[in-house]
């Protein structure tokens, strides 16, 4: 039914691997003919449920370096006034 990942991506977590096997989620034409509608409705669910997840997970880490590059100046300021005093 569907396609296995055997892109060289690498996960990191371990929902990544999953969410990236939906979306590899291939469907060959003479399954899709033999498929009824609710059967593709569903699987087209899934991969928009998987493709928000992922965009989900990447702005969380976009979010989460962001933070840490912030917290990175705060110290170098903070370093800064301690030498300075």
């Amino acid at each position: 039914m569907y396609k296995p990942l055997l892109s060289p991506i690498r996960a990191t977590c371990p929902a990544h691997p999953i969410v990236l096997d939906f979306i590899t989620l291939t469907v060959s034409v003479a399954q899709y003919k033999s498929l009824s509608p609710h059967v593709v409705v569903a699987l087209c669910v899934v991969l928009l449920v998987a493709l928000c997840v992922l965009l989900l997970v990447v702005l969380c880490v976009l979010l989460l370096v962001v933070f840490c590059v912030f917290l990175l100046v705060v110290l170098c300021v903070l370093l800064q006034l301690c030498v300075l005093l």
